[in-house]
């Protein structure tokens, strides 16, 4: 394990307000937990150490995640229950989902 508890929860906060813009709440936040050698969905197939950071949706009663690389600590994708989107980083620092 690269990164702590603390770190990757900061790191989640950072990237959740990017991507969520004013629908974020940090209250909706449950919690981080750490996956060793978890197989992920970006990159498809493979096995890695990740943190999982888990969410409520209120509005609609419903679980998303942010999935995070523990080897980078950077966030790999975000998935609600009828997709998964790439996140990605632009050249001022700001976090993006990737459109498909």
């Amino acid at each position: 394990m690269k990164h702590t508890e603390e770190q990757m929860l900061a790191k989640a906060k950072q990237v959740l307000k990017d991507i969520q813009k004013t629908s974020y709440r940090e209250e909706n936040i449950l919690g981080v937990s750490f996956r060793e050698k978890d197989e992920v969905a970006r990159p498809r197939g493979k096995k890695i150490n990740s943190w999982t950071t888990s969410l409520h949706e209120p509005v609609f009663d419903r679980a998303l995640f942010l999935v995070i690389s523990d080897e980078t600590g950077e966030p790999l994708y975000f998935q609600s229950p009828h997709k998964v989107s790439e996140i990605l980083k632009d050249e001022k620092g700001i976090y993006y989902r990737k459109e498909n």
